[in-house]
């Protein structure tokens, strides 16, 4: 089948406390479950946890005991003087784990929330995105229809076109109560308000952030990004006003559809060229680089919908990229952690808001940029996930007391009905890409499964023996989350991707890319407004587009 050749899905909308919607490619093609996913429910009426086998533990408890093994270093090095946590991935910075964030939120839009122990596999939704990878997270519905993410200003009839930005205020004293910015400051941040004239009452700080995509106020890092393309985006209205001279609505709004064109067409040349490259092995990103359409061997049968092996475990891989703290700026005078990172947000400590000079990011920190800075590096891709994410003090989960981001991540999994890793590994070696590598636990079944036991019942850890029945279990069906971070750690010492992780990217991003190609690659006169913003030198890379836009901007970045 040929992903180009499908109908996008209609866009869906949510029902209330987030039931799962009813879509037609829900109704004509329900996913299977029980052969797909050992950790799924046996009885769709049956609660997913009830026990599993003869040795009374639960699929639950399971789940939390591969937790604990995960927590043990990743014995990769063969170097006892090294120590665990020292384990950067010199291949990819720690920008790109936030890029990739970006991306991700760009393709991916469930309404519904992580779900609860108790919770049946119908009772959270899928996807809802119907438009991939052009910026709708950033953008929204354009001023028409998310007005207040644009600025009135200086335009005929007060037309929005340009994106509004939040000032930034200081971080040392005078402070008032609510810690407002002094006239003028600088505006490099998302903007934030305590919206006045309304019944509820917010207290100090801006709770509001007025973005397309509330995620994309995660923490600081992915709004000071958000904040970037904000700024991308003016700087590219502001080229493009000075060229054409607009001088009625109907032209302001044109040069907005345009600007959008060029930020969107540089965006998805940097995901193409720069992200992708870094996160996949090469053969397999060379593969899906030159082939017309992509394969489509995870047999998209949700009508466009993103795979679940997507969403629900390959992609989630980032979460084991994110360092334990951030070098910011120059100007803070600290490592930031991952709580004081996730702190500085409006939904999680409007107090602190509007964000504080010495918050803001300095980029050469995150991407290389700068030969006299050493940019913080994202952490090497294997199952190690020992940090603040691996608890409870973030990402509880209802009824698990001490579990966090990581056991949602095998939670969530487990409850979607995922395709087998043999399952998947399988479509592999039928295709194509069968040639394009030498992995050996990817061509045979029992060298794959003779590794997971060594890996998991490393006397270091403790927790699993060889030959009982819980670690036959895992090694035969082992959960794809767990499976990808283990390929990827196994075949490429965590510094990109394995082979399937890859392949499950690349369907999907190259998918993506292709059946939206004729809305932005292939849009009327975009070569000539690239030429006339980027004076022939478009950018493919991050730090290609950091040096266009200190030009553009006239002024550090």
């Amino acid at each position: 089948m040929n992903t180009l050749n499908k109908r996008p899905a209609k866009e869906e909308t949510g029902g209330i406390d987030g039931a799962e919607p009813v879509s037609s490619a829900d109704v004509s093609v329900p996913r299977r479950r029980q052969q797909d996913n050992i950790f799924a429910s046996m009885n769709p009426e049956q609660d997913l946890f009830d026990g599993y086998d003869d040795e009374g533990f639960s699929n639950e408890e399971l789940l939390e005991r591969l937790i604990e093994r995960m927590k043990t270093c990743y014995d990769w090095r063969n170097d006892p003087s090294q120590l665990c946590f020292m384990n950067d991935n010199q291949k990819i910075p720690a920008g790109y784990t936030y890029l990739a964030q970006l991306a991700a939120h760009d393709l991916l839009q469930n309404l519904a929330p992580l779900p609860r122990v108790d919770d049946r596999p119908g009772s959270f939704a899928r996807d809802f995105r119907s438009s991939r990878l052009l910026l709708d997270t950033v953008y929204g519905g354009g001023p028409e229809t998310h007005p207040s993410l644009y600025a009135i200003e200086g335009s005929p009839n007060n037309q929005r076109c340009r994106f509004r930005l939040g000032q930034i205020r200081p971080a040392t004293p005078p402070v008032s109560p609510h810690r407002y910015p002094r006239p003028g400051a600088p505006a490099l941040d998302i903007p934030r308000a305590a919206c006045p004239f309304l019944n509820d009452s917010p207290g100090p700080g801006a709770p509001d952030v007025l973005i397309a995509d509330p995620r994309n106020d995660d923490h600081v890092i992915i709004s000071q990004m958000t904040a970037l393309f904000h700024r991308f985006h003016n700087a590219v209205y502001d080229r493009l006003a000075r060229e054409f001279e607009p001088s009625n609505d109907s032209e302001v709004y044109r040069l907005f559809l345009a600007s959008r064109r060029v930020v969107t067409h540089t965006y998805r040349a940097i995901v193409k060229h720069d992200l992708l490259e870094r996160l996949l092995d090469r053969r397999i990103y060379d593969y899906y680089l030159k082939a017309e359409h992509p394969q489509d061997f995870l047999s998209q049968v949700d009508s466009g919908l993103v795979p679940l092996e997507f969403s629900h475990a390959a992609y989630r891989i980032g979460h084991v990229m994110i360092r334990f703290g951030y070098r910011i700026n120059d100007q803070l005078n600290f490592v930031a952690s991952i709580k004081q990172v996730l702190d500085q947000s409006s939904s999680r400590r409007p107090d602190k808001m509007p964000l504080a000079d010495d918050w803001v990011v300095d980029w050469a920190h995150f991407f290389e940029l700068d030969s006299a800075k050493r940019p913080n590096l994202s952490r090497r891709i294997e199952p190690y996930i020992r940090g603040d994410l691996s608890g409870a003090s973030h990402f509880k989960v209802s009824g698990r007391p001490g579990q966090g981001l990581f056991f949602r991540d095998l939670l969530r999994g487990a409850k979607s009905g995922l395709l087998t890793v043999d399952a998947l590994i399988a479509k592999v070696n039928g295709s194509p890409l069968d040639g394009l590598h030498d992995s050996e636990i990817t061509k045979d079944a029992e060298k794959r499964r003779a590794a997971l036991e060594t890996w998991l019942t490393d006397p270091a850890a403790g927790v699993f023996q060889t030959g009982k029945s819980d670690t036959s279990i895992i090694t035969r069906h082992p959960p794809l989350f767990l499976y990808l971070l283990f390929e990827a750690a196994h075949d490429a010492k965590g510094e990109h991707y394995g082979v399937l992780g890859s392949t499950i990217l690349a369907e999907v991003f190259f998918s993506a890319l292709a059946m939206t190609e004729h809305r932005v690659e292939g849009a009327e006169k975009i070569d000539d407004l690239l030429d006339i913003v980027f004076n022939d030198e478009r950018p493919q890379k991050m730090p290609e587009l950091f040096g266009h836009l200190r030009k553009l901007l006239s002024q550090p970045l």
